[in-house]
């Protein structure tokens, strides 16, 4: 895969009815400083079964097309990876969905998420004062990725693509992992905490349980719970350049 054009996202373009996630990425460009990884033969192929996976069934799928990699940072811009579960299913049509792309941040226009507004909550509780914005786009710009081990999902259906990602989602935090040092990470909830075997010393990883109403007052035998946990503040004592929550 080659870097070819800059995408220009016009909504009534890109749909997943009328071109595959594996020639999006052919016609337009990887994720700036990812061309390396996409262009690996073990990625590539991981690319093409999901993209013929999800371009033969007939559930709508979340995020947009040209949203499914928008969480992708340059390298050398990343000083936290947050990692979630997989994108918001709730929604009817494309357009409907809240999920943006980046893991717990909401498309504008839709209302906060539960899971996001425990995490403004939690914020709260730390001492912060978050700008509460639907999406997360000012984290994402101070080198925060926030990735979901899926970057799919079907309308209405939680987990539905979870085991569909899983591999190309180990070969991304592996891949992160041996092309960055002293980053901090945090894995919230079961499924990203899986990923933890994939993450090397030279790292500082954190864990709680995922910002869901279902698990967040609740510790497990392997993380805290997510509120009371303090991990925000944590994160910024690890941190030369402060993220500003």
């Amino acid at each position: 895969m080659n870097k070819k054009r800059n995408i220009i996202l016009l909504d009534n373009v890109y749909d997943w009815k009328k071109m595959s996630l594996y020639d999006f990425l052919e016609e337009y460009n990887v994720p700036d400083g990812w061309e390396e990884f996409f262009n690996k033969p073990d990625v590539q192929k991981e690319l093409k079964q999901i993209s013929d996976f999800i371009s033969r069934s007939e559930k709508t799928v979340f995020p947009m097309i040209e949203h499914v990699f928008r969480s992708f940072i340059p390298l050398g811009l990343i000083s936290v990876v947050i990692l979630g579960q997989d994108p918001y299913h709730n929604g009817y049509t494309r357009y409907s969905g809240s999920a943006n792309g980046l893991c717990f941040s909401v498309k504008d226009g839709n209302r906060i998420n539960p899971s996001l507004r425990n995490i403004y909550k939690e914020l709260r509780n730390e001492g912060f004062s978050p700008k509460e914005d639907c999406n997360l786009f000012h984290w994402k710009k101070q080198g925060c990725l926030l990735l979901n081990t899926s970057l799919t999902v079907e309308v209405g259906s939680p987990s539905s693509h979870c085991k569909l990602w899983d591999n190309f989602s180990k070969l991304v935090v592996d891949y992160i992992n041996n092309h960055t040092s002293n980053v901090v990470w945090l894995l919230m909830g079961k499924h990203a905490q899986y990923y933890d075997r994939f993450i090397s010393d030279i790292h500082t990883v954190f864990f709680t349980t995922h910002p869901s109403p279902f698990s967040c007052n609740r510790s497990t035998k392997d993380a805290p719970a997510f509120i009371g946990s303090g991990v925000f503040k944590s994160i910024n004592d690890v941190l030369d350049s402060k993220i500003k929550w």
